[in-house]
């Protein structure tokens, strides 16, 4: 997706990429509330509203400034699905290339 581009509405793989995740996880952020729910477009067929998921972007903590941005208590559970975000990153950032010039 080109970078200022607007759709409006985005395919669940869309939104994971937009939001930089895997579509599983990008599942877990939705279940979780990091991320909203999709609207219903037709019988078989769901999307999630661009400005919305600018909204849940700009609502997740920082790095380094979690205490800060959300002094509130993690559950067990929101503790390890954050755990298994960070981790799928540093995997992910770990297998990319590295540029050579």
């Amino acid at each position: 997706m080109p970078i200022g581009y607007i759709l409006g509405v985005l395919s669940r793989e869309q939104a994971a990429e937009y939001v930089c995740v895997s579509p599983s996880l990008f599942d877990e952020m939705v279940a979780m509330g990091r991320m909203p729910k999709a609207v219903i477009l037709s019988e078989r067929r769901f999307g999630w509203i661009q400005r919305e998921l600018d909204i849940a972007i700009a609502a997740l903590p920082r790095k380094d400034h979690i205490e800060a941005v959300a002094p509130i208590a993690l559950s067990d559970k929101d503790r390890q699905a954050l755990e298994r975000f960070d981790a799928a990153r540093k995997s992910a950032k770990a297998q990319k290339p590295v540029a050579q010039h």
